[in-house]
């Protein structure tokens, strides 16, 4: 097993860096089956604990060819993604305008990637040459293939 499956055993994982996975403990996943809910799900991951405001989903889900009340368009698309977090729903906020998913560092894959790259370069510039490989190796191991490769455009 690798260390970065090891040390996710039993733990929730939000996984951007290949399709989008909602991994539980003990690599039980939870499917997002509408693309449109998915997509809602990447943005606000690709952004987690920020808010996101409706214009900028609005404009990252459908780009000029908005639908008629985008406003409305959004809630209803963010409203199909809470409902397929199942018990997780109430990660997915609403705040005044916007919308944000509440995950921790070390429930999105790419933060964790992002913080292993930060202690690996570290370990390098600090003249460790195996720590910084053992910890560029582990942010490595996250990748699974393409990011968000599921969704159409990021292939």
């Amino acid at each position: 097993m690798a260390a970065a499956e090891g040390r996710s055993a039993g733990v929730l994982r939000f996984c951007i860096l290949g399709p989008l996975q909602i991994r539980h403990g003990h690599g039980r996943t939870q499917p997002v089956r509408q693309r449109l809910h998915r997509m809602a799900l990447a943005l606000l991951l690709l952004r987690a604990g920020q808010p996101c405001p409706r214009e900028w989903l609005a404009e990252a889900l459908w780009g000029t060819r908005q639908p008629a009340g985008p406003a409305s368009a959004v809630r209803t698309c963010v409203y199909g993604a809470r409902r397929s977090l199942g018990a997780l729903q109430g990660r997915l906020r609403t705040e005044p305008g916007a919308y944000l998913i509440d995950a921790a560092e070390e429930e999105v894959d790419l933060l964790v990637f992002r913080a292993l790259d930060a202690r690996g370069r570290a370990a390098w510039d600090h003249g460790d040459p195996a720590a910084a490989a053992a910890l560029l190796g582990e942010a490595l191991q996250l990748w699974r293939e393409p990011a968000l490769q599921d969704l159409p455009g990021t292939s």
